[in-house]
């Protein structure tokens, strides 16, 4: 069954945003990490109520072409993520927590004016030590 161009180039693009966060986590984590959970204010900018659409379809996107060709990390996915919803001008940062429990474990996710939108499912018994920013700070 032929797939829509429009999903063919929403892949295409998560893919090389994959293949970008993949890079520069092994480049330059803390970089990549500082940017991608630092507020990006002016992606509020040209934000809009509508888009959820937007950002449901990148969130099944990168987590489908993570998984399946990638095998990402949570930590690439989401800077991935972040990275997609930046061009798009959706506000969009980078959390990431770490174990409640005895032994270590980390996990990394996305919120969006003040909400989880990516990774939510199995952020519980994780603390962020790169915590989110107010949610009254987020552009409406």
């Amino acid at each position: 069954m032929p797939v829509a161009p429009v999903r063919i180039s929403a892949c295409a693009l998560a893919a090389a945003a994959l293949a970008v966060a993949r890079l520069w986590i092994a480049v330059a984590p803390g970089s990549a990490v500082r940017w991608a959970s630092s507020f990006n204010s002016a992606a509020g900018a040209g934000s809009r109520a509508g888009d959820g659409p937007i950002v449901d379809t990148w969130c099944r996107v990168v987590a489908s072409v993570g998984a399946r060709v990638f095998r990402a990390t949570c930590l690439e996915q989401s800077l991935a993520l972040v990275m997609l919803l930046s061009l798009a001008r959706i506000p969009s940062h980078l959390v990431v927590g770490v174990s409640r429990r005895d032994s270590f474990g980390a996990h990394a996710w996305v919120e969006s004016r003040g909400t989880v939108i990516f990774g939510g499912s199995q952020r519980d018994g994780f603390v962020p030590i790169l915590p989110a920013p107010p949610a009254s700070t987020c552009p409406e």
